[in-house]
């Protein structure tokens, strides 16, 4: 009996068992619905996501610059800190404060060429001018 040969009888004798068939069925439907959760989790999470938070995130930056004060102060700022893990930076003419100095100053800013004091994102959201209030900034979450 030649390899061809005994390949065709297996073949055959797989192709018409039902329940090779039903393995496959099932190993196709199990591929298929893998890949359709994969897909839709994939984009559920990717777009829906960022759009959900994006309002609470805001909420929660506004939140934080009220309990900093205007004019920030420090004091409160090392308190939030100490009850919150996040980084708090003050920057302004007369103050300049980081709550964790020993993280990367740089961590999570737009390079300086980028940098613009009207295009940052600062909590307090005051009008551009020459010389501008201090503010205090949450970089990110400890």
């Amino acid at each position: 009996m030649t390899g061809a040969s005994q390949a065709s009888r297996w073949f055959r004798r797989l192709r018409h068992s039902i329940q090779w068939r039903l393995v496959a069925l099932f190993l196709l439907l199990a591929l298929a619905v893998s890949g359709t959760f994969l897909f839709g989790m994939q984009k559920a999470l990717s777009v829906g996501w960022r759009d959900a938070a994006r309002p609470l995130l805001a909420d929660y930056v506004d939140r934080v610059a009220a309990d900093i004060g205007s004019p920030p102060s420090v004091e409160r700022a090392q308190a939030l800190t100490q009850r919150l893990p996040v980084t708090v930076r003050i920057t302004g003419p007369q103050v300049n404060w980081q709550s964790h100095p020993e993280q990367d100053a740089h961590r999570g800013r737009a390079p300086g060429w980028r940098r613009d004091t009207c295009a940052t994102t600062t909590m307090m959201a005051n009008a551009c001018s020459a010389a501008p209030p201090p503010t205090a900034t949450a970089l990110t979450s400890a």
